[in-house]
């Protein structure tokens, strides 16, 4: 099944719709999981503090291992940390 033809400027608005769309769903989609820099600002405290907060929760990821650190935090532990600092 073949569409009519349209002109270029209908199917050039479409498009655009299409990936205004695609991108704002993008967006809205929480996100996964955290660096601990994007925890320290969101946190308003340092990195050093923000490490020292996450360094011994459990579920936060250390994706390096080793003495090497590369250390990801779900949402839950955010959570978690947000609630236990604000009681």
């Amino acid at each position: 099944m073949r569409y009519p033809p349209q002109p270029l400027e209908e199917k050039l608005a479409w498009m655009r719709e299409r990936m205004e769309a695609k991108s704002e769903a993008e967006f809205a989609e929480p996100k996964a999981y955290f660096t601990v820099q994007e925890i320290a600002n969101e946190l308003r405290v340092s990195y050093p503090k923000a490490l020292d907060l996450v360094k011994g929760e459990p579920g936060v990821l250390n994706l390096a291992g080793g003495k090497r650190r590369c250390l990801r935090v779900p949402r839950a532990v955010l959570e978690r940390l947000v609630r236990r600092m604000s009681a």
